[in-house]
């Protein structure tokens, strides 16, 4: 079966300082996602995952190289009503040994050690901590995650969604990533999930990719907010058997930028239907190329920062201080200070360098209107063009429909650099 020939392959990446790097460094990654359990007797279980890169091991020398060993431990807590840990229903623990014959190897972030760990359990909501514990240097990780695990007793069930690193087609072998970062660099991305029937039915699936806007206010404390339009939305109709059927299924990433987004699989036949969702990261990697003139970088700060804030930053009188006073005025603004990513910054530059891409012609294309307004309020909704007309020059209306805006850009000269023809925060942009 295919769900046999599974190798885990987790990824979790995370950026760290960006002057010290010009690569992503790799974390300790966790994860959980539920199944029907393997006796197809609708019973649920829950598969746990820990990925662990090399260089965050403690190797000692030996006979057969250099061997690392730590033990996992995940204490499965259920949640109450209004989500607080009740009582422990599970404690798991194994151990693991990792043996490899180079030293250089002992030092790669590159390399990772993965466990899975599956376990029954009924169906509700969880918090699982997981403690990873170095045997070798005595020392501990800790990592939590809030799950849910669904109902699979029932005529049409759709299991939980799992990210994949690559699928073989011709073994039928996926190599997960269960973790919830993509590379916005990438085309596309492929899931793996699994659907449960009674009888032979014929299932309409109905897979969507719809943005998650973040709550932000002038630059501030951001969190997950409210669903967007689809970027990507496909309906097909699956004749099956009844059973289990295992699906690895095809997403395009050529309209996501930084951000988060929901990955939601429908299934229905009649009166029977079910809903499995996960949330993904679409990560952009060129950030640390793109700061690496640290000077232009606060200048393209314009549009988030006041006067008063880029005078102070710009006072720096070496670049370490002015890097001080950059880092800090992100760090204020880090939606997750507990990670080593400031995900704000991070879809802050990706709009700046998408507007320089994009609208460059006269001035930079963060300076121009549209550069502007791309920044502070990311890709429109949608826009309509009028690129030639004999009675008018070429314009572009975008829509914001989410904050009830809308801005018109006229090209007055012809050369395409699109003016906006009403200040940016006018009343008369807003949409009656």
């Amino acid at each position: 079966m295919l769900r046999a020939a599974v190798l885990l392959i987790l990824g979790m990446i995370g950026i760290g300082p960006l002057w010290a790097q010009q690569r992503d460094q790799v974390t300790v990654a966790v994860d959980a996602v539920s199944m029907r359990h393997a006796d197809d007797k609708g019973r649920s279980q829950l598969d746990l995952y820990t990925q662990i890169p090399y260089s965050e091991l403690n190797f000692v020398s030996g006979p057969l190289g250099f061997t690392a060993r730590y033990q996992v431990s995940a204490e499965i807590n259920a949640l109450d009503e209004r989500g607080r840990p009740s009582f422990i229903v599970q404690s798991p623990i194994w151990d693991r040994s990792v043996t490899v014959p180079v030293f250089a190897q002992t030092e790669s972030a590159a390399q990772h050690d993965v466990t899975t760990h599956s376990l029954q359990l009924g169906p509700g909501k969880y918090l699982v901590s997981f403690q990873i514990a170095d045997h070798n240097a005595g020392e501990m990780l800790f990592r939590e995650l809030a799950v849910e695990v669904r109902d699979f007793d029932r005529p049409l069930a759709v299991g939980g969604i799992v990210l994949l690193d690559s699928y073989d087609h011709e073994s039928k072998t996926i190599y997960p990533r269960v973790g919830s970062v993509l590379s916005g660099n990438a085309l596309s991305f492929e899931v793996y999930f699994e659907m449960y029937t009674d009888l032979p039915r014929t299932v309409t699936m109905i897979r969507d990719l719809v943005p998650i806007r973040r709550n932000v206010r002038r630059y501030g404390n951001a969190g997950l907010g409210r669903e967007s339009k689809a970027v990507f939305s496909d309906t097909s109709v699956v004749e099956v058997r009844g059973g289990r059927h295992q699906m690895v299924s095809l997403f395009p990433m050529s309209d996501l930028g930084v951000g988060s987004y929901k990955v939601r699989v429908r299934v229905q036949d009649g009166d029977y239907s079910d809903v499995s969702e996960r949330v993904v990261v679409s990560r952009w990697t060129g950030l640390a190329v793109h700061l690496s003139d640290l000077d232009q970088a606060i200048e393209q700060m314009v549009y988030a920062a006041s006067r008063r804030e880029l005078q102070g930053i710009r006072s720096g009188a070496t670049e370490a201080q002015r890097r001080r006073l950059f880092d800090e005025f992100w760090r204020k603004r880090d939606p997750t200070p507990q990670t080593e990513r400031n995900e704000l910054m991070e879809e802050y530059f990706y709009r700046v360098n998408v507007a320089t891409q994009r609208f460059t012609s006269v001035r930079p294309g963060w300076q121009t209107d549209r550069g502007h307004v791309l920044i502070v309020h990311g890709s429109p909704e949608d826009t309509h063009r009028q690129t030639f007309s004999f009675n008018a020059e070429p314009y572009e209306v975008w829509y914001y429909y989410r904050i009830g805006r809308q801005y018109v850009f006229v090209d007055m000269t012809g050369f395409g650099d699109y003016e906006l023809t009403v200040p940016i925060w006018d009343e008369r942009t807003r949409m009656r």
